[in-house]
């Protein structure tokens, strides 16, 4: 089971003080919704793979995002947001009569305090307030906590690293993130990337677990 979500967002922001600010997001949200079952002890990885692909629905919802954002001074921020708050639902193919039809996106919270000991370098660190429900089982569930740094120079290329662990599970261990931003005056370009410290065995191939 599982599911990709492409979102087109529409967003808005307001200072209500100086130090006090409030936006969110209104998306289009076009998902499809893969699920499937698998006999593993006569299907070989590839044909597993390709029916577990191939089993899906397409429809789309609408989401909103909201979000919070309070300054202390010139240095510290705490942000609070709130994804996905209306839990938009999208369809999914009926496997046994009796199961659902469809998967919700639950409603998320996550807050998080940034830092700036200097003027060009920011410290972050981030939480999920509450335990999220994933697609990937009935009982699997992700809450994540990370942080990190971001380096800004000459306010045009950002270079960034930190981490993050799921302290609802222990299965993949650490992620490493890293990436990159690029400002061009009314042009934001973004890269990021992330890796698990554990790995996993797939057709004799050592591989990160995420």
């Amino acid at each position: 089971k599982g599911i990709s979500v492409a979102e087109f967002p529409i967003t808005f922001g307001y200072a209500v003080t100086d130090d006090f600010a409030i936006g969110g997001n209104i998306k289009y949200m076009k998902a499809r919704v893969y699920n499937t079952e698998v006999p593993v002890f006569n299907t070989d990885f590839g044909d597993a793979l390709d029916t577990a692909t191939d089993s899906y629905m397409d429809s789309s919802n609408f989401g909103v995002d909201v979000g919070l954002l309070y300054r202390f001074g010139d240095d510290l921020r705490v942000g609070l947001v709130g994804r996905n708050i209306n839990s938009p639902s999208f369809d999914m193919l009926l496997l046994l009569a009796g199961d659902a039809d469809h998967v919700t996106e639950d409603v998320q919270l996550r807050a998080g305090v940034a830092y700036k000991p200097l003027n060009f370098v920011t410290l972050a660190v981030d939480m999920d307030l509450i335990e999220n429900d994933t697609t990937v089982s009935g009982s699997y569930k992700s809450r994540n906590l990370g942080g990190g740094v971001e380096v800004s120079l000459l306010n045009v290329l950002q270079l960034r690293a930190g981490a993050y662990k799921n302290m609802a599970e222990s299965d993949i261990g650490v992620v490493y993130t890293a990436g990159l931003g690029l400002n061009l005056w009314a042009v934001n370009l973004d890269l990021g990337a992330s890796m698990a410290s554990e790995t996993t065995t797939v057709d004799t191939s050592d591989l990160p677990k995420e």
